[in-house]
């Protein structure tokens, strides 16, 4: 991006903050249905707390709360509210002013949406009448200083400020009639979904508007203008205007205090606060890259995923209706929740570049010092979180799903680093190691039993929450979205890889295993994993692999890996294709025991694959290989054994190259 193109979406981005404070502003207002407009937090009644961080209240508490007297010009006493449910909320007054409200927050809205070209309009046409208003009061201060100056009495002529609007060439304003932008727009968005869908118009949008940018410059002036407003403030209470210099700890916190709870009392005030959460994760995101030396997806970053979860937790907990120091407790809590998170995060991020590493017998130390850096902080700083949480804050089910988002993370960090250990100590063994895979197997089942059972607890604990302290549908979602993804289908996902597992064992067992003097004689390699054959298992098609080699590959289908013999048949199975001739075969006509030799060889479906026939008088034999993919039985006849032989190795061949390799994704294998 050049210079132009920075400056101008600079430019762009700074036009489109003013609208959102003053949706702001109407928001703090609740549309004119509360009289107590604002309600502001001085710096007298933050100072008032003793100890205002760690006690046994909770994060800090103010004695506003219990103290009803203890309060400022701008509160109101419960008394009062009560004269004010007295009178009608539905009198014209409070009706016009409802209307008057929702008219400034749609005309903000509007505004906000507006293309680049026409709010350059706008800002024009209301630059040119604040022009005009100052030059008004400018030009009547001036005459009233001269008229007072003189010693003979002139009689004073007031000129109204609507004959100096009047003269205001209004032309441009007249242009970008309001209703029609709004139809214009209204079409252009009907267009943009009936071709493409809501997903790219919303896409578009959000990029047109540089809704991240817009709303993080928004909040960081907010909080600006609420710094100031209480360094002020402390300075006007101690009459020094050089105290502004000596702040301290206690200074430093309430002003931090102050902007958190100002920084999200109102809709437009928490989505700016969610931004800023996003830029703040998706840097330490990037952080742990450089770290890791990795790079990261952009749909799947920190920073989207944490300003999601930050803005669920805010709506789910109620964050903008509540008041001080209730709103100020549970950010904090909010802020530990998403800490936890980003560690979850981490792990996600560290993981698959331990197994990387282990698989590769990466010589590069550098490398796998860094990554047990990273595993070493997300061990070590749930700890450190727990310690300080439990040391200082009774039972509640805040702290439940706090230490049972951090056990997750630790037990995960462990399992990632033995299953590490595990592989590395196998890329450096000169023999194969056949128990390997039971015990990555074990450690695996262990961590996502461990989540599995932290997952029903959360549940629980999210349903004591919902009925005995706060309620709430956005609540009621999230804990069906957990119960789904989190608890069924996580049961789901380890009863099939667990039975899988079962059944591939029970195959396995029903193979005969390989002698000392078998191996000796066969003197080869496993085909699946090119290692030495210390042990093996025998197919019926007298085939030799590993037991854990061919276990894996049990996992995907049941068919020898060299010739696609099927290796595992029930009795029941046998014997129906021992009575019974494949379909569309018939043997050979004569009733001598030289007759055709039928040879079925079918799967545990009934599929024929390769039916062969033999005539032993003859020298001449048929193949019938029936191709599964096409359905049709291909007829083969071949004249001596030597052209047999020769045809029957091109097969082989042509079926390994046919044979695609298979991943199961539950496992991994």
């Amino acid at each position: 991006m050049n210079l132009q193109a920075q400056a101008l979406s600079i430019l762009d981005t700074a036009l489109r903050v003013p609208p959102l404070f003053v949706m702001d502003e109407v928001l703090k207002c609740c549309f004119g249905f509360s009289n107590n407009m604002h309600v502001r937090y001085r710096y007298s009644n933050f100072l008032a707390d003793e100890n205002p961080f760690l006690n046994a209240e909770g994060f800090g508490r103010s004695p506003l709360e219990d103290d009803p007297t203890n309060l400022t010009d701008d509160t109101h006493t419960p008394d009062d509210d009560d004269d004010d449910d007295n009178t009608s909320l539905l009198s014209p007054s409070t009706l016009t002013k409802i209307l008057v409200f929702l008219l400034v927050y749609m005309t903000a809205m509007v505004v906000f949406l507006l293309t680049s070209k026409r709010l350059q309009q706008m800002y024009l046409v209301v630059g040119s009448m604040a022009t005009v208003v100052a030059g008004y009061q400018l030009n009547m201060a001036t005459m009233q200083h001269l008229l007072a100056s003189t010693t003979t009495a002139t009689p004073q002529h007031n000129f109204p400020l609507v004959y100096s609007l009047l003269s205001l060439n209004t032309s441009a304003l007249m242009d970008m009639n309001g209703i029609e932008v709004v139809v214009e727009g209204y079409r252009y968005a009907r267009r943009v979904m009936t071709d493409f869908g809501l997903h790219a118009l919303l896409e578009s949008e959000w990029v047109r508007l540089n809704v991240p940018n817009v709303l993080r410059t928004f909040w960081v002036i907010r909080v600006i203008q609420h710094v100031m407003s209480l360094v002020a403030e402390i300075v006007y209470a101690r009459g020094d205007y050089r105290s502004i210099f000596l702040l301290g700890v206690e200074d430093v916190y309430v002003i931090f205090k102050a902007v958190m709870i100002q920084g999200c009392e109102t809709a437009v005030a928490l989505l700016g606060m969610t931004s800023v959460v996003s830029y703040v994760s998706h840097y330490v995101g990037v952080l742990f890259q450089m770290i890791l030396l990795t790079t990261e997806d952009d749909e799947r970053s920190m920073g989207t995923v944490c300003a999601i979860l930050f803005f669920i937790l805010a709506e789910q907990s109620g964050l903008t209706v509540m008041e001080g120091e209730k709103r100020f407790v549970r950010l904090c809590r909010n802020f530990c929740l998403l800490f936890t998170a980003m560690l979850h995060f981490i792990h996600n991020m560290v993981n698959p570049v331990l197994m990387s590493l282990s698989a590769s017998c990466n010589p590069a130390m550098y490398r796998h010092t860094r990554a047990l850096f990273v595993c070493l902080l997300l061990f070590s700083l749930p700890l450190v979180l727990l310690y300080i949480l439990w040391s200082f804050y009774p039972l509640s089910t805040w702290l439940l799903a706090v230490s049972a988002f951090s056990i997750q993370v630790v037990v995960k960090t462990l399992v990632s680093v033995l299953i590490y250990s595990l592989f590395l100590v196998d890329a450096y063994r000169n023999q194969f190691w056949e128990r390997l895979d039971d015990h990555v197997y074990y450690i695996s089942a262990f961590g996502n039993s461990v989540e599995f059972v932290f997952g029903i607890l959360l549940f629980f604990n999210g349903a004591w929450i919902y009925f005995f302290e706060s309620g709430g549908s956005i609540r009621a979602f999230m804990m069906c979205v957990h119960a789904y993804f989190n608890i069924w289908c996580e049961a789901k996902n380890g009863w099939t890889v667990f039975m899988k597992r079962r059944t591939a064992v029970k195959k396995i067992d029903s193979l005969p295993e390989a002698t000392t003097d078998q191996l000796s004689a066969h003197d080869d390699v496993c085909a699946i994993c090119f290692q030495e054959l210390q042990s093996a298992r025998i197919t019926r098609c007298n085939h030799y692999f590993h037991s854990v080699c061919l276990r894996k590959w049990l996992y995907v289908q049941d068919s020898c890996p060299l010739c696609h013999e099927i290796l595992y048949r029930t009795e029941s199975h046998e014997n129906t294709h021992a009575q019974t001739p494949a379909p569309g075969i018939h043997p050979a006509e004569g009733g001598d025991e030289d007759n055709a030799h039928t040879q079925a060889h079918t799967d545990e479906q009934g599929n024929t694959d390769v039916i062969q026939g033999e005539n032993m008088n003859t020298t001449n034999r048929r193949d019938i290989v029936i191709d599964n993919e096409v359905g049709e039985a291909v007829i083969q006849r071949q004249e001596n054994s030597e052209e047999n032989s020769q045809e029957n190795n091109e097969e082989n061949s042509i079926l390994r190259r046919r044979r695609e390799s298979h991943i199961d994704e539950d496992i991994g294998q």
